[in-house]
């Protein structure tokens, strides 16, 4: 009888989950799906009484991350900074790998995670932080392994496309947002998505990757939705050149532009192709290939799927890989538009 490699209950990957909402939810569900390689070993949230009966065993729940179990990655699905902050601190203290789809945290404590990750040889990976179900960090990644990026231009954010659009067909806005709330691409309060602070983040993280630049995301300038009128959105609809938020950042002499735009997009350009809640990301590099990325950006499944794909990473390459070393002759770069 042939045994797979992890086929027995002490090979198998301790799984805890922190946070049982819509992400939390959704890579329960997957990981259960897996049983043979992974163990989930306790269920981190605020109300276990909510979550009981949603198809995880009472006995997982605990309220305090002191009391989960022994875990080899834990899956951090809170959001914002805190109490996830901590928690994500304290797993990698603990010697865990953890997966995040939280981007404001590792975007603006991107140094103190990679700190603590380096103190301990653990790994820390973000893929559902940007994009939902569109690769975009790993794009980014293998294109700036062998070629020169001069920028990226994107639409980060599902919410707010979904909200566009709906606007550009002649919705209010408090009906647009109402629907993006039922389908599960918006959060009770959408602020930080129609305003701008959720493509910020994650244009971050993105330039992170593409350049290897620490931007705080408070620095990049933004357009809240607010400042459209719903009719102007609908005329720019009807003529064939609808607003996108367009999160962009290029390469200057002295550093990097970067800015969120509300900005009318023409039919043909690739950044008026993502529909609803997708996402789309259009890399040029410095001879000026373009690589068009796109997918769906909200909802659970998507971030589900791409927080487990991490998860899955994690567990076909235990070692850490190497740490992204930076040229000898590297220095600090500047964030124009915050400076001009």
């Amino acid at each position: 009888m042939k045994v797979s490699a992890l086929s027995s209950p002490k090979d198998r990957k301790r799984v805890a989950l922190a946070g049982f909402g819509v992400v939390g939810g959704g890579v329960y569900a997957r990981l259960r799906a897996r049983p043979e390689t992974y163990d989930v070993v306790g269920i981190l949230c605020r109300d276990p009484a909510r979550h009981v009966g949603n198809g995880a065993q009472a006995g997982l729940f605990v309220t305090d991350p002191q009391n989960l179990p022994p875990y080899d990655i834990l899956v951090e699905a809170i959001g914002g900074l805190a109490p996830a902050g901590d928690i994500v601190l304290g797993a990698l203290a603990r010697g865990a790998d953890v997966v995040t789809a939280n981007k404001t945290l590792v975007s603006r404590r991107f140094a103190d995670i990679e700190a603590a990750a380096d103190a301990s040889g653990t790994r820390v990976l973000y893929s559902a932080a940007v994009g939902g179900g569109a690769p975009m960090l790993e794009t980014v990644d293998e294109i700036a392994g062998r070629s020169e990026i001069a920028r990226l231009d994107a639409v980060l954010n599902g919410t707010t496309n979904f909200v566009l659009e709906r606007l550009g067909e002649g919705a209010s806005l408090e009906t647009a947002i109402r629907e993006a709330q039922d389908k599960g691409f918006a959060e009770a309060d959408p602020s930080a998505d129609i305003d701008g602070i959720d493509a910020a983040e994650k244009l971050a993280l993105l330039t992170r990757r593409a350049f290897g630049a620490d931007i705080d995301p408070a620095s990049i300038e933004t357009d809240p939705l607010a400042a459209l009128a719903p009719d102007k959105i609908a005329a720019a609809a009807r003529a064939g050149a609808p607003f996108k938020q367009v999160a962009s950042v290029s390469k200057t002499a002295r550093g990097f532009r970067l800015a969120v735009r509300l900005k009318r997009v023409m039919a043909g350009d690739p950044l008026a192709r993502p529909r609803r809640e997708e996402n789309c990301l259009v890399i040029t590099c410095a001879g000026g290939e373009t690589t068009l990325v796109q997918g769906k950006g909200a909802g659970r499944d998507p971030t589900a799927d791409s927080a487990f794909a991490d998860i899955e990473r994690l567990t076909r390459a235990p070692a850490r890989a190497p740490r992204l070393r930076r040229p000898a002759n590297w220095t600090r770069p500047v964030n124009e538009s915050a400076t001009s």
